[in-house]
């Protein structure tokens, strides 16, 4: 069992960094080239939404709220992000996309997108039904 989980560290790394590469080459000359992955899963997460607040944010993602007013301060300072406090509520603070945070989020989402598809034109029909079986299983334990 212990060469089997070396063999699966092997290969996620691989595959993690097939995919570190092909994020940084896409995202050169865009905003998204500076941000880690917490930005980028916050921004993705905006995508669609309507002024949600910092707290929505936080329960979707399960993020601290300390960590995430970091990220938003990154992504207010490259104007990927809007930030306002409620009219009626000063306590509560909207956040929205720009813009260019939308760009930038539908340019992830493609990306992710394009990622899949790579990874799933190497497989068979029962192949691909076989890895997506196996990783709901993983992930849903």
């Amino acid at each position: 069992m212990k060469k089997k989980a070396e063999q699966l560290i092997n290969l996620f790394t691989k595959l993690f960094e097939y995919r570190y590469i092909d994020e940084k080459s896409a995202y050169a000359d865009t905003p998204l080239c500076a941000l880690n992955s917490n930005d980028l899963k916050v921004l993705c997460s905006l995508n669609g939404k309507d002024f949600p607040s910092i707290k929505e944010i936080a329960d979707e993602l399960s993020l601290p709220m300390s960590t995430l007013t970091g990220i938003f301060n990154k992504l207010v300072s490259k104007n990927l992000v809007s930030r306002d406090r409620c009219e009626y509520d000063r306590r509560v603070v909207r956040v929205n996309l720009t813009d260019m945070g939308r760009e930038a989020a539908v340019l992830k989402a493609a990306n992710a997108q394009n990622f899949a598809l790579d990874i799933l034109r190497t497989l068979t029909e029962a192949e691909q039904n076989q890895l997506l079986m196996l990783l709901e299983k993983i992930v849903s334990r």
